[in-house]
């Protein structure tokens, strides 16, 4: 089986490798044997359906992909006929699998390169046969394995988005899914910045220019953004409980899978630690203002700036007559926004104007397949 085409290796949780079939493995004192090998394939699914009084057929209601069982069946033996030798080999095997740490079962063929499983014991290693090993040298197992996470992986790609004085609004990131899994990105932050981070969602729809607004993050704190809805969305690295801080905001939208190559903005809010909701688009309009008026001067000029050179050109911003798109704003929020209290916010956010740039946001993209090669 996959001789001459494709080559499947057991990575062990002590670091040991086991090449179990293909080309590589020839010479190999563990072998998969032939047959029963189908959950190396589709990742197994359950599909819900319901049925109606009168109804001619039944109604899709959704369905969830579970745990991956894999029954291998694998042979050990010793070239040497010494029973010491084989005892040896057995042993050194079975200290590669484990219980409640993960071994790697890696795959790799010329058509998609190396994608790997990680999988533990289900249960104990069933000897098959009559004859005592030490005799023959050899042994038969089904050894039953279980991958609590169904999807073949292959790597992760990244993009990043860096700060740098100007570019407030129209920066962003360039993403992808080339694979039939749909790809929930995380994101790594560094200080000092509040980012605003995509939430598209790759439809023509209302959410397709959805941003989440984060926690402005004091120069020293590095975040990470997980949009797996099953995940910790945002962790510190102090430990501040920033879920708090997120105003019931959750990401919705992964990237899709076979996505194109797309680019997606990220943008930094000109007005952090801001004790108040702005309307939608506001926080955008005016980070795009600054955008133009930083451009225009240049990052030189712009970083002997004072935090109240910033507060103006927000002012006046905010204050000139709003596009059309925009809900104007209210007279109290007006009154509230005024130059000192900006320049304040700016102070203390940054401390001057050529602090600003630098604070970066990496995007990564796990790859993540139904099956072990192809798809693509």
């Amino acid at each position: 089986m996959f001789r001459h085409t494709a080559d499947i290796a057991l990575e062990g949780v002590d670091g040991s490798v086991w090449n179990l079939s293909g080309p590589l493995a020839w010479g190999s004192p563990v072998q998969l044997e032939e047959g029963n090998i189908p959950a190396l394939f589709d990742a197994p699914v359950e599909t819900t359906y319901k049925e109606r009084v009168g109804q001619a057929g039944s109604t899709y209601l959704g369905h969830r992909f579970l745990a991956r069982v894999l029954a291998l069946n694998l042979t050990v033996f010793s070239d040497d006929k010494d029973p010491y030798d084989w005892a040896r080999v057995d042993s050194e095997f079975r200290k590669a699998l484990s219980y409640d740490r993960d071994a790697v079962l890696r795959v790799s063929t010329e058509m998609s390169g190396d994608r790997w499983l990680k999988v533990r014991l289900q249960e104990a290693p069933a000897f098959r046969g009559d004859r005592d090993p030490h005799d023959s040298s050899i042994s038969q197992y089904t050894v039953t394995l279980v991958a609590y996470d169904p999807w073949w992986h292959s790597g992760e790609d990244r993009d990043r988005f860096v700060f740098d004085g100007l570019n407030w609004h129209g920066g962003g990131v360039t993403v992808s899914n080339p694979t039939d899994v749909p790809c929930w990105p995380r994101w790594v932050l560094t200080a000092p910045a509040k980012f605003q981070l995509p939430d598209v969602s790759f439809r023509d729809d209302e959410e397709k220019d959805r941003q989440i607004v984060l926690p402005f993050q004091p120069l020293g704190r590095e975040v990470l953004v997980d949009t797996d809805p099953l995940q910790e969305m945002i962790v510190a690295n102090d430990d501040t409980l920033l879920w708090a801080e997120m105003g019931g905001q959750f990401f919705r939208n992964p990237i899709p899978p076979y996505t194109p190559e797309t680019f997606v903005p990220v943008s930094v809010d000109p007005l952090p630690n801001l004790p108040l909701v702005l309307p939608d688009g506001w926080r955008e309009w005016i980070a795009d203002r600054i955008k133009e008026w930083a451009v225009a001067l240049g990052q030189e000029e712009v970083f002997r700036r004072t935090p109240e050179d910033v507060a103006r050109e927000i002012r006046k911003t905010i204050t000139n007559a709003p596009p059309p798109f925009l809900r104007p704003l209210s007279d109290p929020i007006l009154e509230f926004l005024n130059i000192d209290f900006i320049a304040q916010r700016i102070a203390e956010a940054w401390g001057s104007v050529n602090n600003m740039a630098g604070a970066t946001a990496q995007i990564r993209m796990e790859r993540r397949w139904s099956r072990p090669w192809g798809l693509e």
